[in-house]
């Protein structure tokens, strides 16, 4: 025969089960979420520095002469571009840019 209090407690089991399960669900989906957000921001910085980086490389190579700071900054960008991964397109624009002329002291 079953009690009233195993009707009870067996309910109440059920009832916890179900909000746990539900709220495991949304921590697991807000995770997720929150990583494919991180993933688009890093995407989207990523093909923003790559444009920033091209521009500056080939404003460089268009001035024919660049400065030690302009080669280190251009250095740094391109490690970080390559870190990011990036399949080498640059590395030719890049190799330009060291092989510039010191630029002239403007009097």
């Amino acid at each position: 025969m079953v009690t009233t209090d195993y009707i009870i407690t067996t309910a109440a089991t059920l009832v916890a089960a179900i909000f746990a399960s539900g709220f495991i669900n949304m921590l697991i989906t807000r995770r997720y979420t929150l990583q494919d957000k991180k993933d688009i921001e890093r995407e989207a910085l990523k093909y923003l520095m790559r444009d920033s980086l091209t521009r500056y490389l080939k404003e460089l190579v268009a001035d024919g002469e660049a400065s030690d700071a302009d080669k280190q900054y251009a250095e740094s960008w391109h490690d970080l571009y390559k870190r990011f991964g990036w399949n080498g397109q640059l590395d030719p624009l890049m190799a330009k840019v060291r092989e510039l002329p010191e630029e002239r002291k403007q009097k």
